[in-house]
């Protein structure tokens, strides 16, 4: 069947920020959400309406976590809309590199879980995962009615970066 709706998301120019993009949505009972690499995007469903657009470092500030998920947040976006419990799940990664672009320890995961099905006006928890052995890069997240797992694939901090592996957390 044809889609019952369509209609522009973030565009590059003012929310993309780097090439190329990671896109990533989910779609609730109203909501689209939408994340391009350090943006995210809340739009109405049933016309396409945007409500809402900040980047990762707007939203994730509001946890005060005081660390890198503050200020750094740096892409691999994830959003997914929970259906067992009526609630939406954002999740990013944050760190620093140095300035040849090598990675520097630690790195985290920073995830937020809306408190209702409402991604504007029902408020936000805040949490983050220090992870000091290796960057995780490219996560992955799964519901299930037990608990939020998530996985990621490990590369090495600093110079000549290598792939480490794959780890998985449970939540």
């Amino acid at each position: 069947p044809p889609p019952n709706n369509v209609f522009e998301g973030l565009d590059r120019f003012n929310w993309c920020a780097g090439s190329p993009p990671d896109t990533n949505g989910d779609v609730g009972p109203n909501e689209y959400i939408q994340a391009v690499n350090t943006s995210i995007g809340i739009f109405r469903k049933s016309d396409g309406f945007m409500e809402a657009a900040f980047t990762f470092d707007t939203f994730m500030s509001q946890g005060n976590f005081g660390n890198l998920c503050d200020t750094n947040n740096f892409g691999d976006p994830i959003v997914l809309y929970d259906t067992f419990e009526d609630r939406w799940i954002i999740a990013d990664f944050a760190f620093l590199t140095d300035g040849s672009g090598n990675f520097l320890a630690p790195a985290y995961e920073c995830i937020a879980a809306s408190m209702s099905g409402d991604p504007i006006a029902g408020g936000w928890n805040f949490y983050s995962v220090q992870i000091s052995d290796n960057l995780n890069d490219y996560t992955k997240f799964g519901i299930w009615p037990d608990g939020l797992y998530m996985s990621a694939n490990l590369y090495s901090f600093g110079a000549g970066s290598s792939f480490r592996g794959a780890r998985v957390w449970a939540f």
